[in-house]
Parts: structure tokens; sequence; C-alpha cells
């Protein structure tokens, strides 16, 4: 805590408008729900012990740490715009204390101030500076509130909270969710404030909160029950999810393991492994394809990752060597020597277990075998994992396997793989819990040296007439020619496109790739495409488009910003026949146009932009893990669709990137008259259904919850054609929105019933 009265400092809302949150306007909109927060709060401060440490983050003006501070309470407070004699000046995105020192943490009405990209870094930094089993208390403000969905339904705008300039990172509740367990933290208790019944809360409590206080509180048991519907949440939060996850194990598995280890007591050893986490170790380690295979683990604590990887490395006469200083000087505990307690748990697994002791990088310089398998749980920080992988991966063999513990949360370990391992990876990243895992090929590096700005790919299924014209226009871009390149992907190869290469390649003096994708599916040829690329950036579009000459440089334009991984621009019919006037009811979705506007602007999930005009950085796409699968090809296998680059979209908002919308790099996508006929409509609308139905159950992967949802399709299904008939005028987009929901229905049941096709659905990657 600050006693230095000079240093102070008001920014922002404090300097314009003082201390409002200490002299609370009665008639102010949020000060029923404000007095609401805080008569929480402060009962949660109370629950402490006295010599407990508790930060206040983003406090203002610091009216909680200078309360409790007076009574007693070891509370200090920290914000980026305000500095007083309790208050320091900081940034919660670097929070300046060292880890584990606080016993809980407030974050009040602050993370929906940040934007997407920075939350996680926020939720992250908050993870490092509490102890092992510190508490969050987060309060943020609802999109999904009752009053917003009511106002969506009707009009087709959100009641949000404040401008969308303002509460940038604004989401609904169950996002705030996803994003804490993102981050490492498990909701032990939410609460709702606030309870919005449409018409009445903005047009009677908020005009005079004072007069209808009362209405406001009588309304508060609502919004404690619903909490999904309140405007505003509160989330008391423990660090760490291994307690809610210990049950996911079965008894069976348990014993599987013991037996295949012969350690009889392995699950119950101290480790911060989650249960699936310690089974996803033995199957990595039982499943490299090589006989005596050599693993390497940095970071191994008390012996319990390592006694599951040699489980699976016994099967195989692998070895196992156990890297550590074994003095604790990355953990949150206090330092102490826990080498013997770690030679006592790995005993019943000795013979497959190397213990080597003392500083990772010094023994890699001596170690001289090649590894098929390294996992890395050291030290977290940023220079630590990158000093790891420096000494380390070069002696990783080509196919090899390199896996992270604390991706979820570990900033530092985040940032050292997508500098040093993304480039590297020949497939997709791999995520369990808070496990990353990819395999890599040493192959890549000089490649990488040599990248070029932008490789443009070309997927391409028996339109030669317009491929040549797409592949004309890319050739005549403004961008220089040296840096970059055109893909282009045949997914049905009789020799045609490879000619059409040949004879452009002459004709315009312009080297042009040609690649053949035997395994029909539009997200395998991107995937393919993606794999044979040398650009930093991926630009994708389909064959059926025409670019104008700036068009590439206006999407190379975004990509200056780091922190921006996917660009999109407006995509304008071309239409080949005149659309019948029935047409323009329908969504755009399903022709694949897209314009947003005049103007660059940052997206919000669940905007995106169209796979047919879309650019996505290549580090950002193999660590997500690619496209979901989504044009399948053949009709055999529709139900294998995903949602292709919508999920894709879901994926990179989740990892805290941008997604841009850039006007400037429109183009021409043709709609041939196939295209504006009802039937083509009504496929669409079937194939979205599957799409949609495959989202929601990677959602919520209950298979009651499916079968629930199949119902509610089918009797919409029925609603859909009762109001074709009623409504003649209507009839195809009614007919149109009842395939929307059968196609929808129908994948929720085969899922349901098919575990084949459940476990397809729940892949983790299909780059």
């Amino acid at each position: 805590m600050q006693n230095n009265a000079k240093t102070n400092y008001r920014g922002w809302e404090y300097a314009r408008a003082g201390d409002y949150h200490r002299n609370l306007d009665p008639n102010w909109s949020y000060t029923p729900t404000y007095l609401q927060k805080m008569a929480f709060v402060e009962q949660f401060i109370e629950s402490q012990p006295h010599n407990a440490k508790i930060l206040d983050v983003a406090c203002g003006e610091g009216v909680l740490v200078e309360e409790f501070g007076k009574k007693g309470w070891h509370i200090e407070g920290l914000d980026l715009n305000y500095e007083s004699e309790c208050v320091r000046r900081g940034d919660v995105r670097n929070l300046p204390y060292p880890d584990a020192c606080f016993d809980a943490v407030l974050f009040l009405d602050a993370l929906e101030h940040l934007a997407f990209v920075d939350q996680p870094k926020a939720l992250s930094e908050i993870h490092r500076v509490l102890k092992p089993k510190g508490q969050l208390v987060l309060s943020v403000p609802n999109l999904a509130h009752l009053n917003s969905r009511i106002g969506f339904l009707l009009r087709g705008k959100l009641d949000r909270t404040d401008a969308e300039t303002d509460h940038v990172g604004e989401r609904p509740l169950v996002e705030y969710r996803r994003l804490l367990k993102q981050c490492d933290f498990t909701a032990q208790k939410s609460t709702g404030i606030s309870f919005t019944v449409p018409f009445v809360y903005r047009r009677i409590i908020c005009r005079r909160p004072a007069s209808f206080k009362w209405l406001h509180d009588g309304l508060e048991p609502l919004a404690r029950a619903f909490p999904s519907l309140a405007m505003l949440a509160i989330f008391v939060c423990h660090k760490g999810s291994e307690p809610r996850k210990e049950t996911k194990v079965s008894a069976i598995d348990r014993m599987q393991v013991a037996r295949l280890g012969g350690h009889t007591q392995v699950f119950s050893m101290s480790t911060h492994l989650t249960p699936k986490e310690r089974l996803l170790l033995v199957d990595l380690s039982r499943n490299l394809s090589t006989e005596k295979p050599v693993i390497v683990e940095i970071g191994s604590y008390l012996g319990a990752s390592t006694c599951f990887l040699a489980t699976g490395a016994r099967l195989k006469n692998g070895k196992v060597y156990a890297i550590d200083t074994w003095t604790n000087i990355a953990m949150p505990e206090e330092r102490r020597d826990t080498y013997n307690e770690f030679i006592s748990n790995i005993k019943p697994l000795k013979n497959w277990i190397v213990p080597l002791r003392g500083i990772s990088t010094e023994l890699a310089y001596q170690f001289d075998k090649e590894i098929n398998l390294l996992f890395i749980d050291g030290d977290h920080s940023y220079e630590a994992v990158c000093a790891h992988l420096e000494a380390w991966l070069p002696k990783l063999k080509d196919g090899g396997i390199v896996a992270f513990h604390d991706y979820n949360w570990a900033e530092g370990v985040r940032r050292a793989v997508q500098e040093l391992v993304i480039p590297l990876q020949v497939e997709g990243g791999h995520r369990l819990e808070s496990i990353y895992w990819t395999r890599i090929s040493h192959k890549k590096k000089e490649s990488c040296k040599s990248l070029i700005a932008a490789s443009v790919i070309v997927p391409t299924y028996n339109r030669p007439g317009y491929l040549r014209e797409a592949l004309v226009s890319l050739i005549q871009q403004d961008f220089p020619s040296a840096r970059y390149e055109i893909i282009a992907v045949d997914n049905k190869p009789t020799g045609e496109v490879r000619e059409i290469v040949r004879q452009l390649e002459q004709d315009h003096h312009r080297s042009i790739r040609y690649v053949e994708e035997q395994n029909v599916g539009l997200h395998n040829a991107r995937h393919t495409g993606a794999r044979e690329a040398r650009g930093e950036i991926l630009v994708y579009v389909d064959d059926d488009v025409i670019v104008h000459q700036e068009w590439l440089s206006a999407v190379m334009r975004p990509f200056s910003d780091q922190a921006v991984a996917c660009v999109g621009g407006k995509v304008i019919p071309k239409w080949e026949v005149e659309p019948p006037n029935w047409w323009s009811e329908l969504l755009n979705v399903y022709l694949s146009l897209l314009d947003l506007g005049e103007g660059t602007k940052e997206l919000r999930w669940p905007a995106g932009v169209f796979g047919c005009n879309m650019a996505v950085r290549r580090s950002v796409l193999y660590q997500v893990g690619g496209f979901n699968p989504d044009d399948i090809g053949d009709r055999h296998l529709v139900w294998l669709r995903g949602d292709g680059e919508t999920g894709l979209h879901r994926k990179i908002y989740n990892a805290g990137y941008k997604v841009v919308y850039s006007p400037f790099a429109w183009l021409h996508h043709r709609i041939p008259a196939a295209r504006v006929k009802a039937e083509y409509f009504y496929s669409r609308a079937f194939n979205q259904g599957i799409s949609d139905s495959y989202a929601l159950i990677r959602e919520h992967p209950s298979k009651l919850k499916m079968i629930c949802h199949t119902v509610g399709c089918f009797l919409r299904i029925a609603r859909s054609y009762w109001r074709s008939i009623r409504n003649g005028s209507q009839t195809i987009q009614k007919r149109v929105e009842a395939r929307y929901w059968y196609g929808r229905g129908q994948h929720q049941l085969r899922t349901a019933l098919n575990g084949k096709l459940y476990r397809h659905v729940l892949q983790d990657t299909y780059l």
C-alpha cells in the first residue's frame, strides 16, 4: 500500500466526474445495482481472516481499500487511471507483484473494459499472483440479460450496459464461464444482480432509481435464481480446476493404469495435474511409434507426471529422463528439497525412470539421445520456457511430440509456444484441459526463415472455367509479386486444372503452385494449402471469385497489428441471372454475401467473415487446430459436416485474438443460375442446420440434451410448414426454415445414437 500523497493521479472518469463511487448519486441508474454488488463483496471480505492478503484490482478511488484497511484487513488497491495514498497505479495485464502473494483478488466491473485479446492476459496475471488456494471475486455485466434478449428478438439490437466503445469486451454469462475455465479458474459460486424485467427495468427503474429502489430490490430474488438473465453477475472462483475434475476418471481407468504401470498408488500422489491430464500422459507415451522411446520431462516435482509417462513408456521398454533441481525454485510453496520424496514416489517404476538433477539448459548439452516426447512443466515464465525449448528442441526427432502444462493460463508458456513451436508444427495444436501438445518437424525451420508475406490459397473442385478467371485476377495484384504466392489446390484431380495453371504461367510469366488433394472436402483442401504454404498470412478465396487489383494490399493491411489473427472483406454478388424477388428475404449467409459497412472494424463473437474472402495468420491456424470440417463434398458424408470457418472464428476469439472486417478488401462472388433456385436454398439450409447442430454439440456434448433438442427441432418443422400453408407468399421462406430445422434435428439425433459420429464431432483438431 502506498503512503505518498504527492503521487496522486486522476485520469479518465475520475478527473472528469470526481470520486463518483464515493459520492453516489441516488438517481444514477446504476446505483441500486452498485449497492447490491458492494453488499455482496463486503460480506465476502468480512468472511476472510484478518491476516489474509487481499488485492482490489481496478479499484477506482479505493473505497473498499480505505474502508477495510481502517478495520484492520490487509488490503491493497491498484488502478490504471487513479492513484492516491491507498491506491497504487498499475495495469492488471502486468501486475507489479511477485507470484503467489495474495489470498484473494477482487476484480469488479473492469474486465469488460478490456479488449477480448487482453482479457486472458489479465486473468492469467491474477492467477499468477494468487496463492494455490486463493480466490477471485469477479463481477461482470451480462450481455445476454433478459431485457437484452427480448430487445434482440423484437428489434435485432442488444441492450448493452454501456456504449460498445467503453465495454469493448462485454460478453454473455456463458462466455465468461468459458473464459474463466480457459484461464484455470473454477467458479465455486455465482450470483446475479438486477433482474431486468422487459419494459419495467429501462422505463421505470432506471429513470427514477431512487423512487423505485424498492421495486429493484424486490426483483433481486429472481436475479439470484436466474443469474443468466440478470444484468450483473458475480463469480467467486478458486484458482485451479482439480477439485471439479477429480470425479472424471472412472475406477476402471484407475485400475487399468495401476495395472499397466505396476504402481498401485499412482493416483494418490500429490500433483497439479488433473486426472484427465494424467491419463493423457499415459496415452502420449504408450502411443509413440518407435520401440524403446526416449521421453524427457522438464519439471518433475514429486514424480506424479513422471510415473504416468513411465507407465506408457514401460509398455515399449522406453525410458523417462526426469529433469529437475528438486529445490522448488519455480513453485509457489516454500523452497525445500523434494528429491527424496520424488525417489520414494517413483520406486515401483524406477527401472524406466532416469533422474537427472540439475539445471535443464546445462543438462541439455550433455544429453546425446534423440528424443521422441518432450514434456515441459517447469518454470512458466517466458524466458524460462524459451530457454528450455532452445536447449531441448534440437534433440527432438522429426515428427516428435512436444507438450506443455498450464498452457491455458500461463502467458509465458503461450507466448513461447507461439514464437518457437507453432512455426515448426506439422499438425494442429491439440488441447486437453491445460495441456497443449503437437508434432514438429525441423525441416520446417529453414522454410520458416524464408517466409514470404502471403500465400493465396484457392481450393477448387471441378470448376475450371471459374478458376481461370479467379487466378488471372490474383496474378494482376498491385502487391509485390515476390512477396506473395498463389496455390491452386485441386480437390478433384483430372489434369484439367494442372493444364490451366501451366497455360497461365506461360501467358503471364508468373509461377502458380499446383497441389493435389485426393480427400474430398473444402477443409481438407484448405489444410493442404496451409501445409504447402510458405506465407506468414494464409489468404483463402473460392474458385468462383474475382478480386480487384488492390484487394491483397487491403487484406494485408490490418495484420500490422500483431493481435489480429483473421481479416475478411466485403463479398459482392456477381449475378449470372436476374435474382428472383424472394431471395432477399433469405439470409445472405446462404449465398456467402457480406457487407458490414464502409469502415474497418474489429468484430465481436458471433460476428465473423466468410471463407471465400478470408485471411488468417498461419501460426494462429496451427495453434487453434485449423478449420472444423465444412463442405465434405459427398452427400453420403454430409453428417460429418462441421461449422467450418465459424468454428475457426470461435477458436480464434477464445484464444484472445482479433477478427477484423475491411471493406476495402472487397471481391465479387459469382452467383450462378443454380444458386437462385429454391432447391439450392433448401439444400443449403439443410447443411446449415447440420453445421449449427455440430457447434451446439461441441458446446454442450450431452446426449440427453441432443435428444431433447431433436424434439424441439421437429416441433419447429411442423410450425414452419403450417405457416407456409397459411401464407402462400412466404412458402419458400418457411420451407427453407423447415429444412434448416430438419437438418439440425436429424444431426442431433444421429450424433446421440452413433458413437463414431459423436467422437468425430468432438475431435480437438482436424488439421
